[in-house]
């Protein structure tokens, strides 16, 4: 079954940007101003649930370089029912095939979300984090997998009015480990990392619909459900 959501990005640019100043550490930013999914459904105790798993692998042509790549804030628009954002529009990762040679281990081939400090677009911009992802509608958990040089990575987690609600830091390694938040509202997640790159994958979340999308997209034949 195919979840396609529609919406409209309504945080402003100032709340981003303070946002992406944070700290690069386990704390809370001192400030608070701003592929087509796979899912599973189920019906939660309270509410109408759909988890999303998104692993990049729809994106067909993945480069092995950063030099034939763009930034992910250009590569997936709202139907995905995310946002990326780097630090600039010219920032941030990008979808790489496997070919990349980041030699990591335990992510869905052949494609992920990577970054790499030392190398560039062909615009001469770096594909440098934080990165940013916001949803289109609050959810309740996330969760991604994460791999880098021996350094931290640290996932934040924030509500649509971007105060701090928790985080997650690993040490990351080679070997993809899980990072997870969990939080009523999560609006915003920001990730950092303190090694010169770090790659992605599988970013799981859900999302509430309501009663009657919820019906309608257990029930349509396609699988397809728009939401307004």
């Amino acid at each position: 079954m195919i979840l396609i959501i529609a919406f409209a990005f309504s945080a402003s640019a100032q709340s981003l940007q303070n946002i992406k100043r944070g700290t690069l550490t386990n704390d809370p930013p001192d400030e608070f101003i701003s592929p087509k999914a796979s899912t599973q459904s189920y019906c939660g105790s309270s509410a109408n649930r759909v988890n999303t798993l998104i692993n990049f692998d729809d994106i067909v042509d993945a480069p092995c370089l950063f030099m034939d790549a763009m930034p992910a804030a250009q590569e997936y628009d709202y139907s995905y029912g995310l946002l990326f954002e780097g630090p600039t529009s010219d920032e941030g990762g990008a979808f790489l095939n496997e070919c990349s040679n980041f030699d990591v281990t335990g992510y869905s081939p052949p494609n992920f979300l990577a970054f790499n400090i030392d190398s560039g677009y062909s615009s001469g911009y770096p594909p440098t984090g934080p990165e940013l992802i916001a949803f289109n509608s609050p959810v309740s958990y996330v969760e991604l997998l994460a791999a880098s040089s021996d350094e931290t990575v640290t996932l934040f987690a924030y509500d649509a009015n971007s105060q701090f609600i928790t985080s997650e830091q690993i040490i990351a390694t080679n070997d993809m480990q899980l990072l997870s938040v969990a939080g009523e509202g999560i609006k915003y997640l920001l990730i950092t990392f303190t090694g010169s790159w770090l790659v992605i994958d599988d970013l799981l979340f859900d999302t509430y619909l309501p009663a009657q999308k919820f019906k309608a997209s257990l029930e349509d034949d396609t699988g397809e459900v728009m939401s307004e």
